[in-house]
């Protein structure tokens, strides 16, 4: 409703009629400063050069992507759009010259069709499946381990002597296999998750030179289309094992694009962690030799050192904990700081002291 006191901003709000979006509308006088004198002190957005007032607005780092700016012909016009997966939200800045006004409506809008999202749920069914039967094999190696650590002990009837060579290297084989396997399946939960989302990953990384439309076209043909050609072709062969020939090839599609998601997946955080130690302030040396080293040392600190917890408020951003020291410079209430030592910090600390 609009304000009709002529002393006070006028603020309007409303819904858009159209389906799927709903809107809130503000209405601000920005060229009258005798209307806002009883208002307290609010930031400019804007700039002397009647820029929008959402080209100033600042993304925070809460946000999962980075929001994109849209200009009209007019100059005061913009649009600032916020991506949120499925649904949009649209700051959308309209100035009316006459009454010298600049409304902001919000929207959000979808993102998508009816027909895409049967897409993406029936990728994503396609997946878990091939993620259970991942599941189960994992469970069978380590099945077989454990029969195998059984057999090479002498619990059992195959082999009486106990083998402590063999035993050792079950264990240690068991302890790999474990990690191995869970950080595949981690990764594979990741794989339904990207392939919900629309494959972001693979339009990003793997076939970055295509557009998004032949990304998807590639995905239907070899998570639906083909299997369901050679489901075609098997039935017509008359053969018995048609169903079993086409989960075969189901199966290796999906496999495939699977080892294509754990490269890029493995391939770029490596890549990002050797930038990340090679790049470190704190010393020049950048060749491969040196960055391997101060990896491993790295790791092996992580591992063996204490951890020590501080929570507290202030006014500063900080970007390293040395800054939080000072108390002068860093602005840290002291009386809102707790911190907490892990049990691996206070034994080793009574132990060096």
């Amino acid at each position: 409703m609009a304000s009709e006191d002529p002393e006070a901003p006028t603020t309007e709000s409303g819904q858009d009629t159209a389906a799927g979006d709903n809107t809130d509308e503000f209405v601000m006088h920005p060229e009258n400063p005798s209307q806002a004198e009883d208002l307290p002190d609010v930031p400019s957005f804007g700039n002397a050069n009647n820029e929008p007032m959402i080209a100033g607005l600042e993304d925070h780092f809460t946000l999962p992507t980075k929001s994109n700016l849209v200009r009209f012909r007019q100059k005061q016009n913009a649009a600032r759009v916020y991506d949120e997966g499925r649904f949009q939200t649209v700051l959308e800045e309209t100035y009316d010259p006459t009454s010298g006004t600049s409304k902001v409506a919000v929207k959000r809008m979808v993102d998508g069709t009816y027909g895409t999202t049967i897409l993406r749920i029936s990728y994503s069914i396609v997946c878990a499946l091939w993620t259970g039967f991942f599941f189960t094999f994992c469970l069978q190696v380590l099945l077989f381990l454990v029969l195998d650590l059984a057999v090479e002990s002498g619990a059992t009837e195959l082999n009486a002597s106990v083998n402590v060579g063999n035993i050792i290297g079950v264990v240690l084989a068991m302890i790999t296999m474990v990690h191995g396997f869970t950080e595949a399946l981690v990764i594979a939960g990741h794989y339904i998750a990207d392939t919900w989302s629309g494959h972001f990953l693979a339009k990003q990384f793997v076939f970055k030179k295509l557009s998004e439309t032949a990304v998807d076209w590639v995905f239907f043909f070899f998570f639906l289309l083909c299997p369901l050609l050679v489901m075609c072709a098997t039935l017509f062969m008359k053969l018995d094992n048609w169903w079993e020939v086409t989960a075969i090839t189901w199966f290796t599609f999906v496999l495939a694009f699977y080892i294509l998601f754990c490269l890029n997946v493995v391939y770029y955080e490596v890549r990002a962690a050797y930038e990340l130690c090679q790049n470190r302030g704190d010393t020049d040396q950048s060749s491969w030799k040196d960055v391997v080293k101060r990896c491993i040392l790295l790791r092996q600190v992580h591992n063996y050192c204490g951890i020590k917890k501080a929570s507290y408020l202030a006014k500063s951003i900080f970007s390293t904990t040395e800054d939080t020291e000072d108390i002068k410079t860093s602005q840290v209430y002291e009386e809102s700081r707790q911190e907490t030592f892990s049990l691996w910090t206070r034994l080793t600390k009574t132990y060096m002291s």
